[in-house]
């Protein structure tokens, strides 16, 4: 193999690999030498304050690292790494990447290349998105070498998944979310039975789904705007539609019952970046819960029934009022609100009391 030759070759030499990942494409150096590291922040543009994350191979390389290890820690390795979760951890050494609080980033990626220069490397990598400083994320070859030209010396082919979406940031002692990403809170608080809070200023995307998107899951949405804690953001999509179209009729008119105008939501189909942009899926039924998660498996912790999420009880399905008439639909409206108001009281005091 080539490239991991010429790989460990440059990097032994103080210089700057591209490479893909299971999230966006990255660039790094050797984490222990800093003359390296000083020329990511500047060919990057970064500000020093903001630290690299590090890259390692194996959760077992984490004692030569941190302070201590800990149950949550071993958790979190164990149901997420390899894969898009960076843990922020107090660190023991004085390694240049570091946080000035003495944290570090550290995490496993799920990609061929990088985990196999990894494991044939013997220091750990310093590393960051492959971008100029608040700019795009570049997602192919011809685009990093077009802008980075001299500046980095050696780019690893490879592909990143489609959407790119960079990978969760936690802190942890205590679990705070710093940053959304490919991991959802909840599907770390469903692995690890820990709570988890936000950082300042984060907000929980809350996307309703139904099946065609043109009437329950649209009720849905114009309810939850009017009740919705300021730091919830919420959406709808459908399994089974275009995007485009206006809510049903039936389901305009018994909205503006409750003088509730949702003539201006169009429907959309839920797509892989439609779902990863939204950190709780709310289904009407079983079996749009069951669509989504036969087509995107790898975000199933973040899918439920509308009826079952925040409650121990029985899940109840909302029926679909197509075909009835408009007291169908008021029940149906009826039903989602009262469920809305529960699923919102629970995360305001979860999360935001």
């Amino acid at each position: 193999m080539n490239w991991l030759k010429r790989s460990i070759s440059i990097l032994k030499g103080g210089g700057i690999i591209a490479f893909p990942t299971d999230t966006v494409y990255g660039i790094g150096c050797d984490a222990t030498l800093k003359e390296a590291i000083e020329k990511i922040y500047q060919i990057k543009h970064r500000v020093k304050d903001k630290p690299l994350i590090m890259f390692i191979p194996s959760s077992d390389k984490l004692e030569k690292i941190i302070t201590h290890s800990t149950r949550l820690i071993d958790k979190l390795s164990k149901y997420f790494w390899p894969g898009p979760l960076t843990l922020v951890i107090k660190t023991n050494k004085d390694v240049p990447i570091k946080a000035k609080d003495g944290t570090i980033g550290i995490r496993i990626p799920d990609e061929k290349h990088i985990l196999a220069l990894l494991n044939n490397y013997p220091n750990p990598l310093a590393t960051t998105s492959c971008n100029v400083e608040n700019l795009p994320v570049l997602s192919n070859v011809r685009e990093i070498k077009r802008i980075f030209r001299k500046d980095i010396d050696y780019v690893i082919e490879g592909e990143t998944p489609e959407p790119a979406i960079p990978s969760t940031v936690l802190s942890l002692s205590p679990p705070i979310l710093l940053r959304r990403g490919k991991v959802s809170l909840f599907e770390i608080e469903q692995k690890t039975g820990v709570r988890v809070m936000l950082s300042r200023g984060m907000r929980i995307r809350v996307l309703f789904v139904c099946t065609a998107n043109l009437c329950r899951s649209q009720i849905a949405e114009g309810l939850a705007r009017q009740v919705r804690p300021m730091n919830v953001f919420v959406g709808s999509a459908g399994v089974h539609t275009t995007d485009g179209s206006t809510p049903s009729l039936l389901a305009m008119d018994v909205m503006l019952e409750e003088n509730i105008d949702i003539s201006g939501q169009l429907s959309r189909q839920i797509t892989r970046e439609v779902a990863y942009n939204y950190d709780l899926i709310l289904c009407m039924e079983e079996k749009n819960r069951q669509w989504i998660v036969s087509h995107y498996p790898e975000i199933s912790s973040r899918i439920f029934i509308l009826g079952e999420f925040g409650r121990d009880d029985k899940k109840e399905e909302i029926e679909d009022p197509i075909g009835g008439g408009i007291e169908e639909y008021r029940i149906s409206r009826d039903r989602i609100r009262i469920e809305i108001e529960r699923i919102f009281g629970y995360l305001n005091e979860r999360y935001f009391s």
